[in-house]
């Protein structure tokens, strides 16, 4: 946990309200909640899973003021994007088989799979211009488990969900 946080740990607040849950962020942290904290010593290690993460950036038809009692959990951002890249952020192994994507448009705080978002980083070559993807959450995360595989333009895709049978 960053020093900062150690002094001053965020209280998780009760959506729509000032009240305080009566623990800190960091006390369900799996990535914070160490041995210091009375928690054992998180492991991100993994060498033989392939995941992705899809982590909303904006919201379609986002509020602009969503502080306080203005705030719409439709509408307004969460914090399971930052809660998710902080936890992404601890996976440093060159051999583990990860990405992390950034969706646009979002149907809602966790709605990266809807068909209206845009995740600019998946294939961008593939499905865009070269610089930006122009392909939906849904889509995308589809391609990323199944594969995708096209004759024109060639593309493989390889599949990261795959059951194999012995």
């Amino acid at each position: 946990m960053s020093p900062s946080i150690a002094a001053n740990p965020p209280i998780l607040l009760r959506a729509g309200t000032t009240a305080p849950f009566p623990v800190t962020a960091s006390a369900e942290s799996i990535v914070d909640n160490g041995p210091a904290s009375g928690g054992a010593t998180p492991t991100f290690y993994y060498p033989n899973t392939a995941m992705s993460a899809w982590l909303c950036r904006g919201l379609q038809d986002q509020q602009q003021n969503c502080s306080g009692s203005n705030y719409d959990a439709n509408y307004c951002p969460n914090n399971s994007s930052p809660q998710g890249e902080r936890f992404y952020s601890q996976i440093t192994q060159a051999n583990s088989n990860y990405d992390v994507y950034a969706v646009d448009l979002c149907g809602g705080p966790e709605g990266a799979a809807n068909t209206k978002s845009n995740v600019p980083g998946f294939y961008p070559a593939v499905f865009g211009n070269g610089t930006n993807g122009t392909i939906s959450g849904y889509h995308a995360i589809t391609y990323d488990m199944a594969g995708y595989v096209s004759v024109i333009p060639p593309v493989n895709i390889p599949a990261q969900c795959t059951h194999k049978t012995q």
